[in-house]
């Protein structure tokens, strides 16, 4: 061997060592990558992914805060007993109602009358009973009359909350706005010795000064005029009366009008909701948190809502949703009705007038006003509210909401006797708008036209007389086009977070007995008083430039 040549055995320098091959497998990490010789690197602007995740989210998430203002109580007649401090009248077992006065511990020595007359308070909106004659620690000193505030409060128990979207539009045969809006009444007034025919619209008319209309349904055939005056002969009322040149003609309960926008007519109808499958994930009291009547301030939080699937009648995506609140019927509570809340006028008094949906006269008697329809609680579509849709200016106007009416079983049942007193049959109930509405896009204010082989046409755009396409775009979250109510709401993990603020009125139907409702024999419900027109009086005068 070649003594010059030295050899490394192993890891030793060892002539003893086995001169052999190991094999041994090794694992080889790395936290670092090769850059290719390509380039790869680019600016990334972290705004423009934010937009852009933003603008292609169609997921919301509600957090809703809901004041609820429910006074005005109309109580129970009739009464079970009178409740110890260990009684729960909470569950709806035990009613409390105007009879209770008059029983023997509450009265004691005086008669009902009297009892009704001392014993009766209201504190906080709430029909209490007093009893400064019981000493006994066993009995409550105020009993709050039923329904209470545990029968109202906004819980799953007493409320069936729905989020909606719009479904589809109706306009029923005979309906108040078929083929035009109704006209109930009209009559000659003078103006500066000029005379007006001065007509009333059955929901508020929309109208200015100049704009053009066509009368319907009356003798001589249709006819197109001019709007000359709002209002009354006081100037008051704009949104109802509005007044023409002297024409003379009958009104029946065919006679129309519709307006009139670049030579055609608006449409009139009613829009219709439908429930989306949405859980409620909570529902609670905000902490410390009641109104100035003492009511619960309630927050609500839903699950996300992916609206991507979903599209209006109009095939537009969805740009609003509809918060609903349905009082559900137990509980001692009727079924709740739709109608509308119309102005005051002695017009609708009228028996020719039944078939008109005025909320303040819709009852359970047979001499009710004619309703929109029942709400079920798990119903499938409702009633939203009433609108003008312009064609040619793509374009709808809301003219009035639909509101909600319900009253309790023990008033409009009736036939309850207490100490050989008739408490007679009331129907008067409860009133409330449940809608309340969430925008969660923009409709731009620029309209659009297009001819039709551009290929730039949405799905929405309706086809125009002259052949071409018109339609308003959707914004995008954040974009401004010139709107005062921007949308800009918190985008976090691809959820748009959207928080509101409600208020939630139950009042009653006529509580100033307007409506001739007031149950008068004795013992009878409380009657509001109406302020004096001298004292307060609001008019809108129409000025033109």
């Amino acid at each position: 061997m070649d003594n010059r040549i030295k050899k490394i055995l192993n890891s030793k320098l060892s002539v003893n060592n086995v001169n052999e091959n190991i094999n041994t497998k090794l694992i080889l990490y790395s936290d670092r990558k090769f850059i290719p010789k390509t380039q790869t690197n680019t600016v990334v602007s972290q705004n423009d992914v934010f937009d852009n995740e933003r603008k292609n989210s169609n997921i919301f998430r509600l957090i809703t805060k809901v004041d609820t203002y429910f006074n005005n109580q109309l109580p129970d007649l009739g009464y079970t007993s009178v409740p110890k401090k260990n009684d729960n009248i909470v569950n709806g077992t035990i009613k409390i109602g105007l009879g209770t006065l008059n029983d023997t511990v509450i009265k004691r020595t005086s008669t009902f009358q009297e009892s009704f007359q001392n014993n009766l308070i209201n504190e906080d909106g709430w029909l209490k009973i007093i009893t400064p004659l019981i000493q006994r620690s066993d009995y409550n000193e105020k009993i709050t009359l039923t329904p209470n505030e545990f029968d109202f409060d906004l819980n799953k128990d007493n409320w069936k909350i729905n989020i909606c979207i719009l479904k589809e539009k109706n306009n029923p045969v005979n309906s108040i706005i078929h083929d035009g809006i109704r006209i109930l009444s009209n009559s000659i007034i003078n103006i500066n010795n000029k005379n007006l025919n001065c007509l009333y619209s059955v929901i508020p008319h929309n109208l200015n000064i100049g704009d053009r209309i066509k009368i319907k349904g009356i003798n001589g055939g249709d006819k197109e005029v001019t709007i000359k005056k709002l209002g009354n002969e006081n100037n008051e009322n704009n949104e109802y009366y509005f007044c023409i040149e002297d024409i003379t003609f009958n009104i029946n309960s065919t006679t129309r009008f519709s307006k009139i926008i670049d030579n055609e007519e608006v449409e009139y109808y009613f829009r219709v909701v439908k429930p989306i499958n949405v859980n409620i994930t909570s529902l609670s009291k905000l902490g410390f948190s009641k109104n100035l009547y003492n009511d619960n301030i309630k927050q609500i939080m839903f699950e996300d809502i992916d609206l991507s699937d979903y599209t209006d009648y109009l095939n537009r995506p969805i740009t609003d949703l509809y918060l609903q609140f349905i009082r559900k019927d137990n509980k001692g509570f009727t079924l709740s009705k739709s109608g509308l809340d119309l102005e005051y006028d002695i017009t609708l008094l009228n028996p020719s007038n039944i078939n008109v949906p005025n909320i303040n006269l819709i009852t359970n008697s047979n001499n009710s006003a004619t309703k929109l329809e029942d709400i079920n609680e798990n119903g499938t579509s409702f009633i939203l509210d009433i609108v003008e849709f312009s064609k040619t200016n793509y374009l709808e106007t809301k003219l009035i909401d639909v509101s909600y009416r319900f009253n309790r079983k023990d008033r409009e049942i009736g036939n309850i006797s207490v100490n050989n007193i008739n408490m007679g049959t009331r129907h008067e109930g409860y009133k409330y708008k449940p809608f309340f509405n969430i925008k969660t896009k923009n409709v731009s204010t620029n309209i659009e036209y297009s001819n039709p082989d551009t290929d730039i046409i949405p799905e929405y755009a309706i086809l125009l007389k002259d052949g071409r396409y018109i339609w308003r775009d959707i914004l995008d979250i954040g974009f401004n086009d010139d709107i005062e109510n921007q949308i800009d709401y918190p985008f976090l993990n691809g959820t748009n977070y959207i928080f509101s603020d409600f208020k939630l009125f139950i009042n009653r139907q006529d509580a100033n007995n307007l409506y001739n409702l007031r149950y008068n024999s004795f013992p009878n419900d409380v009657i509001g008083n109406l302020l004096d027109d001298s004292l307060i009086r609001v008019k809108k005068i129409d000025t033109i430039c």
